[in-house]
């Protein structure tokens, strides 16, 4: 297992991309085979089993990046943020008793813009080896259920716009919960991470973030 942590750092991959690459590719050839088999079936044919192992791996590259950086950066996660926020606000949770992290920065006095990123450099200077670790591997669990979310509803769409008369509500069944339980499972990943954050010492926390230019800038002082 060491080994292969190691070597996952040396190309620069960690847990949770490779189980996101693996499984894009997998869960697209699956759909692929399961809404036009012949065609699947014709290109593996022609393309032999390594090239066809290949083919699929750069594929779930290519949807792993697609729906992490575009779609899951300007739609998803943002929903999910929203989905946190909303939950905390109903259990009467406020300041210092936030487990969305982003909301926990924000009463930080982090930018709502700067949430992400500066989440991002505490998780990565702040938390510990086998912590990072493990936040790895249950947020690439989690991409599993949104991947399946995101290319469910992209079969269903494919077969009612191509085939208007094929039965595919299962496809959106699927995509739906699948989606649902991405972001119960996001919730409850975050409550833990957010547990974390506020194990560091408030001072340095602050300093931290202030020397990194995350904090709100006060206003400036007119005359």
């Amino acid at each position: 297992m060491a080994n292969e942590e190691d070597l996952l750092a040396r190309i620069g991959v960690t847990s949770e991309e490779l189980v996101g690459y693996l499984y894009g590719g997998l869960f697209v050839a699956i759909c692929a085979a399961l809404v036009d088999n012949d065609r699947v079936k014709s290109i593996v044919e022609a393309l032999g089993d390594f090239v066809s192992a290949i083919a699929v791996l750069g594929l779930g590259i290519g949807v792993y990046v697609l729906y992490r950086r575009i779609i899951g950066e300007m739609v998803l996660y943002h929903v999910h943020h929203m989905c946190h926020r909303v939950v905390d606000f109903l259990a009467g949770r406020e300041k210092e008793n936030l487990t969305s992290s982003t909301a926990f920065l924000g009463y930080l006095a982090v930018p709502l813009g700067r949430r992400r990123a500066a989440y991002s450099a505490v998780r990565e200077t702040f938390f510990d080896t086998n912590t990072k670790r493990r936040i790895d591997l249950a947020h690439g669990e989690l991409h599993v259920l949104y991947i399946t979310a995101v290319g469910s509803a992209a079969a269903y769409l494919y077969l009612r716009l191509s085939t208007p008369g094929r039965i595919s509500l299962a496809w959106l069944v699927i995509s739906v919960v699948s989606y649902l339980g991405a972001v119960v499972g996001d919730i409850k990943e975050h409550s833990f991470e957010t547990h974390v954050l506020k194990m560091i010492e408030r001072s340095r926390l602050e300093k931290f973030l202030s020397d990194g230019g995350y904090l709100r800038k006060p206003a400036a002082l007119s005359g």
